[in-house]
């Protein structure tokens, strides 16, 4: 009996030092300790590491989401915190990295809803409107970023010329409607072109990723 229990608590000390010496190990060759992918996110931040260090999580074995569920939204939280979409190349070509892309980059300063409703720079309105409405309403900014983005055979930004927070968002949109990066090259803001150019190779790579976003039409009379 006293040498079962001895045993017991030897073996118990043996797996207490290889924990020990497996969390020393990850610590040295840079891998992170924690299986919690927001506190990974938080380290690679902080310590300005590699992104990528994501996929060395530890994410253990058990009931949870699956591994690399876990890992993915490390690397969306790290994009998300820095503002950095060049992070999202991780997660692509995939409807997740699409949609980090999203959460990396500045708000956009017109948004159009999946039911083709355009709102911003003062108006609120239908693509309809847009295309049939008043001439002022014609001319707004955002139902003209909404017409590039909507309607297939709206391919011009170029109204836009020194508005650059519209402009830019056009340009954009245009990149996206047709996977075809070469439209982000008129972009400004640094951070939107670089969203820009890994979102329309991701989609020129596989447009499957975006077959539940909303799709451009030939005309109104498509709706």
């Amino acid at each position: 009996m006293r040498n079962l229990a001895r045993n017991f608590w030897l073996l118990l000390g043996m797996i207490f030092l290889f924990i020990l010496l497996y969390n020393a190990g990850l610590l040295l060759l840079g891998y992170p300790r924690s299986s919690n992918a927001i506190e990974v996110a938080e380290w690679i931040v902080q310590g300005h590491r590699d992104p990528s260090l994501c996929f060395k999580m530890n994410t253990g074995i058990g009931l949870g989401p699956p591994s690399s569920t876990v890992k993915n939204l490390c690397v969306f939280k790290v994009a998300e915190s820095t503002k950095d979409p060049s992070v999202c190349e991780l997660l692509m070509p995939s409807r997740y990295g699409l949609s980090c892309v999203g959460a990396a980059t500045e708000d956009d300063p017109c948004f159009i809803r999946p039911n083709r409703s355009v709102g911003g720079n003062g108006i609120k309105v239908g693509l309809k409107e847009c295309v049939q409405g008043s001439k002022a309403i014609r001319e707004n900014a955002c139902c003209i970023v909404a017409k590039v983005a909507l309607l297939k055979n709206e391919n011009d930004c170029s109204s836009l010329k020194g508005q650059t927070i519209f402009s830019d968002q056009c340009y954009n949109e245009l990149a996206f409607k047709n996977h075809d990066a070469s439209s982000c090259e008129k972009i400004s803001n640094p951070t939107i072109k670089t969203g820009c150019i890994i979102n329309a190779e991701a989609l020129k790579q596989d447009p499957s990723i975006c077959s539940g976003c909303t799709q451009a039409v030939e005309s109104i009379e498509d709706l």
